[in-house]
């Protein structure tokens, strides 16, 4: 997965040819991810989050995801900046992307009862179940989806790459 979205230009590395699989990614980063791998980018997009300065190298990312509907923030105007995406929320930007990009996703796996289920955001259920039978998303290991969880470059690399060949 990250080797063939680097090979697209979807991901980098961190530098000195390291990718770092393990280590959490930001808000900020994920976004970057998608809007990229679905070529969704817009240079003239412009958004107001209270935390998203118009000069970051990441603001022409969450702008373009914010004005097409794709993250909405975490509420009082802020965006998350630096704060480590959830696996929810992971699933629901990657949906909403998808959703914009015109990506239908097929069933393939029937629908996994997570243990931690009430745990998952009423706002975030809907996808992570359609992204669950897709095949795209999986659980963390006894049978718990681990809403609330950080997910890693490696999760986000699967995902997007998933998305992204889905057919």
């Amino acid at each position: 997965y990250i080797n063939g979205l680097a090979a697209r230009g979807i991901l980098s590395g961190v530098g000195e040819g390291i990718f770092e699989p393990n280590r959490n990614v930001t808000r900020e980063e994920f976004t970057k991810m998608i809007i990229a791998a679905f070529d969704l980018f817009d240079a003239s997009a412009t958004c107001d989050f209270a935390d998203v300065p118009s000069d970051a190298w990441y603001y022409p990312y969450v702008a373009s995801a914010a004005q097409l509907g794709i993250v909405n923030g975490i509420g009082d105007g802020q965006f998350g900046v630096g704060q480590q995406i959830t696996r929810q929320d992971m699933a629901t930007i990657a949906k909403r992307a998808a959703d914009v990009a015109g990506k239908t996703l097929r069933k393939t796996t029937e629908i996994a009862a997570f243990a931690d289920d009430a745990d998952i955001a009423a706002y975030a259920k809907e996808n992570i179940t359609v992204m669950q039978m897709a095949g795209i998303l999986s659980g963390m290991g006894e049978n718990r989806f681990e809403p609330q969880g950080s997910a890693t470059r490696a999760q986000a690399a699967k995902v997007i790459y998933m998305l992204f060949a889905a057919r």
